[in-house]
């Protein structure tokens, strides 16, 4: 069922919290048109600092928890000061529809397999057409593995770890400080057939089907 309200009460808990905020700019990238609702895709800055971050979350609408932690990071009294050496620009819901609908696609296609493809998405040309030109230190695209109740990584590269040796040793050393919070990882010798290196998934770059 689709329930625009989900979307709209997301966006409304940040502009609630942009009262904390010397620096907080909304700029709505374009609309998304649903059963006679226009739902918006936003991107929201924060900061001035020199440090450039991009954090990207709801792209795949029944993967709750990366909305949701977004938005709790900025609700989160602490978080401007934390900020102040940061320039954060959040793209929280890239795939309202999905969001509203509490499923993965944005109806018929995985959005997620979509950028850069020839075949035209609206959703992938918004965000596309924002990024274009932009640059950033870092980028966090936040994701739920919702059949999953422990924490790993999914590295994409080559299935030889040895060519991905830094990444591999510094996503080691993140999983073991993120245990020690007390935060189950994942030590099954598999995940979805793909070998588990100790809560480090790593898959083959192929390129994305555009279907």
């Amino acid at each position: 069922m689709f329930n625009p309200g989900r979307c709209f009460s997301l966006l409304k808990r940040y502009a609630n919290a942009s009262k904390n905020y010397r620096a907080f700019h909304t700029n709505v990238l374009g609309m998304v048109v649903h059963e006679n609702t226009k739902c918006p895709i936003v991107a929201i800055k924060i900061g001035n600092g020199r440090k450039k971050v991009l954090v990207a979350a709801g792209i795949h609408g029944n993967e709750k928890a990366a909305p949701e932690a977004a938005v709790r990071f900025i609700e989160d009294e602490k978080t401007p000061v934390f900020l102040k050496d940061f320039s954060l620009t959040i793209l929280p819901l890239m795939n309202p529809v999905g969001f509203s609908k509490d499923i993965r696609k944005n109806g018929p296609i995985d959005m997620n397999r979509h950028f850069g493809c020839k075949k035209f998405h609206k959703e992938n040309s918004i965000v596309e057409n924002y990024m274009n030109g932009k640059s950033f230190d870092m980028m966090m695209s936040l994701h739920e593995d919702v059949d999953m109740e422990s924490f790993y990584m999914y590295e994409t590269g080559s299935f030889d770890a040895g060519r991905l040796g830094k990444i591999i040793a510094d996503d080691v050393l993140f999983l073991r400080a993120v245990e020690r919070k007390g935060v189950p990882i994942n030590h099954d010798k598999t995940m979805y057939g793909i070998l588990n290196r100790g809560g480090i998934k790593i898959v083959s770059s192929r390129s994305a089907s555009c279907a």
